[in-house]
């Protein structure tokens, strides 16, 4: 008997959407297995577009609007969200040193503050992207990690330089900064995360994977044979939410928008501390982009083959959410079509587009994170 595929869409730009993802899929990236994208418009209306299969297989699940994917780096922006929560409450301090308020034998700790390790310009170890992490006698398959362990490996290695003079992106940083978090709310990260930010913005598919393996699968998981290659909590703070592609974008469009902390702590987020010391384009947990002509800011995320990005567009007030289980070469082609599609056709408020050659030197930077 032949599968049917029936989709009941929201509105006729979703529909719409659909089409032209559809479209653009086959012309970038039609080999690959599977791709979603939602949109949330000025109003916090939003709109998904899907296609594909969970698996590798014909015969798996077809991909749709509640199933989730691995979300690696696009934690950044989260975990600087709740940051962020911390310092307007008056908890936590931009410029705080992070030993002030939690004990870690981090090289230079007594130097690096907030503000460094949410900019990676503290001069961290990056264990995720170092061959002696992924060597380690300790790791496994299952492996559960503790932040003193992932610290050890920048023990090990020293300090990359001194604190703020330079830009190294690293997921070692933000782990500390997840174990930050918790000295100073008392509460678990994934508790954290589900009372300070995703339960206050109505967002109940984002969750923080420190328990899934193999034997214990998340259910609405888009996977692929690497799903469960190592335990999530190697990535910690850094990378380990599973969330789908709507509660994502709608993730960013609350806070990227300025409707979960106050707008000067949210213009914090888009200034480009990375380029200031001769790095990347990155702000607070966040990478700043103009590509198409339009600016943009968010975050990209690669780990066990998905790939994800959340954009935001402040002038159109856009949030834009794209994830995959499988890689492509064509994977930013299919981005950036998508991404000067929405910005046309989702936002009712011009957006002004850049001449070419104001960002023809400009690339998308991608995360770090080793698959």
């Amino acid at each position: 008997m032949r599968e049917t595929d029936i989709r009941v869409f929201g509105s006729a730009k979703e529909k719409q959407l659909q089409e032209q993802l559809e479209t653009l899929f086959m012309a970038n990236t039609g080999s690959m297995r599977g791709v979603s994208i939602a949109v949330v418009d000025a109003s916090g209306q939003s709109y998904a577009a899907f296609m594909g299969r969970m698996g590798s297989s014909p015969t798996h699940p077809r991909i749709e609007r509640i199933h989730k994917y691995r979300l690696a780096s696009v934690t950044k922006p989260m975990t600087t969200a709740l940051t962020l929560k911390l310092i307007e409450e008056g908890k936590l301090g931009l410029d705080d040193i992070i030993t002030s308020r939690y004990s870690t034998a981090l090289p230079n700790a007594n130097s690096i503050t907030v503000r460094h390790l949410l900019t990676h310009t503290g001069g961290v170890f990056d264990h995720l992207n170092a061959n002696v992490f992924w060597g380690s006698p300790q790791h496994s398959q299952t492996k559960v990690w503790t932040v003193p362990e992932i610290v050890q490996f920048a023990v090990n290695h020293g300090p990359l330089f001194t604190p703020g003079t330079s830009y190294a992106y690293s997921n070692t940083g933000f782990v500390v900064l997840g174990a930050l978090i918790e000295t100073v709310t008392g509460l678990s990260l994934p508790d954290a995360f589900s009372q300070m930010l995703f339960s206050p913005l109505g967002l109940s598919d984002i969750l923080y994977d420190d328990f899934s393996t193999t034997s214990n699968p998340i259910q609405t998981l888009v996977f692929n044979s690497r799903s469960y290659e190592y335990h999530a909590t190697a990535a910690g703070a850094s990378g380990a939410m599973v969330g789908s592609p709507t509660e994502v974008a709608r993730f960013g469009w609350h806070v990227y928008g300025g409707r979960y902390v106050s707008a000067a702590l949210t213009n914090l987020m888009s200034i480009n501390h990375g380029s200031q010391v001769g790095g990347q384009n990155y702000g607070l947990g966040t990478r700043i982009w103009t590509v198409a002509g339009i600016r943009h800011h968010g975050h990209t995320g690669n780990l066990m083959n998905y790939r994800n990005i959340l954009m935001y567009v402040p002038e159109a007030d856009i949030s834009i959410a794209m994830h995959t289980h499988d890689p492509h070469t064509g994977w930013n082609h299919l981005i950036d079509a998508m991404l000067a599609y929405v910005v046309t056709n989702f936002s009712d408020r011009p957006v002004k587009r850049l001449p070419f050659v104001m960002y023809a030197d400009d690339v998308r930077e991608l995360d770090n994170t080793i698959d």
